[in-house]
């Protein structure tokens, strides 16, 4: 599967929501191994949170890379028209590395709610426990 972090440093998430990192490291995960692929350059033009075209911009950014997760500390109101389309992952550790870890103990998990389910986003704790939070279509 692959997965977008948000990270200002490569190291990192931010603290802030999703849209606002600087760059989107792009891993690509499996039972076994994970392998950062690239890191994109956030080219949204918008500032403002909740703006729908910064929405629609990262969704064309991630969405046509074949992004299937989206990894971050914090997801704005935008939320709700992103997990329309790729799967939100509110985390609440900080080193990448310790996500991928985190991910590829929940891999058939995450990769069945992939498949099966929309408009949900998951909950890792730093337990590994997932928690799948499902909402009403709109």
């Amino acid at each position: 599967m692959l997965v977008a972090c948000a990270t200002n440093d490569n190291i990192n998430l931010i603290d802030d929501h999703f849209g606002d990192a600087d760059y989107f490291d792009i891993y690509e995960v499996s039972k076994l191994k994970y392998i950062l692929k690239e890191s994109i350059v956030n080219s949204t033009t918008s500032n403002q949170h909740s703006d729908p075209k910064k929405a629609k911009q990262i969704l064309e950014l991630l969405h046509s890379n074949g992004i299937h997760l989206l990894v971050n500390k914090a997801f704005g109101a935008n939320i709700t028209t992103v997990k329309k389309f790729l799967l939100p992952v509110v985390i609440r550790v900080n080193s990448i590395d310790q996500i991928m870890k985190l991910i590829q103990n929940s891999f058939d998990f995450i990769s069945n709610t992939i498949i099966n389910k929309k408009n949900c986003y998951l909950v890792i704790n730093n337990n590994s426990e997932v928690h799948l939070i499902e909402t009403a279509q709109k």
